[in-house]
């Protein structure tokens, strides 16, 4: 039996505007991550009217983070390395309500219909987890960085004066 992959990362936002929202995404392959960040990085930018090529970026980037829909036509080699390859969800579950109280389904669609506010801060909260510098709850058994329970180790001048 072999070893599968199946981390989840749990985004969860402090912003007031998406209090409460949680989002539960798989990770991705360094290539697609690294894809992920160039689009994002082009972004920083981004303003009330953005260009062809911006608005191109961002759907790019819901498409890394949502999936590619049905029927999706474009050429994703730059991140996927090969022609005709698709991005799937990332999304395994979420907490979205319509105006009904009622789940709305976790899909490209869905995803895409939302503001577009809150689409670039899930995706970017999705990227700096998945990086590793998103914040999130340290392991329980971490420390606050006082000092280590193992004795220093002395430093001596060596005798030519330098110290390592």
């Amino acid at each position: 039996m072999g070893y599968k992959r199946n981390k989840v990362y749990v985004l969860s936002f402090e912003d007031e505007d998406l209090a409460g929202l949680e989002i539960k995404a798989r990770g991705a392959s360094v290539g697609v991550m690294m894809y992920a960040a160039v689009l994002a990085n082009a972004l920083d930018d981004l303003d009330a009217a953005p260009t062809a090529d911006q608005r191109r970026k961002v759907e790019e980037l819901i498409r890394v983070f949502a999936g590619c829909p049905d029927g999706c036509d474009w050429d994703h080699s730059d991140a996927l390395g090969e022609p005709g390859m698709h991005f799937v969800s990332r999304i395994k579950e979420w907490n979205f309500e319509d105006d009904n109280d009622q789940p709305i389904e976790p899909s490209y669609r869905n995803f895409r219909n939302e503001d577009m506010d809150l689409t670039m801060s899930v995706i970017m909260a999705w990227i700096e987890h998945v990086s590793g510098s998103g914040s999130g709850p340290l392991d329980p058994t971490a420390n606050d960085g006082g000092p280590s329970g193992v004795e220093s180790i002395p430093m001596d001048a060596l005798s030519d004066g330098r110290l390592f």
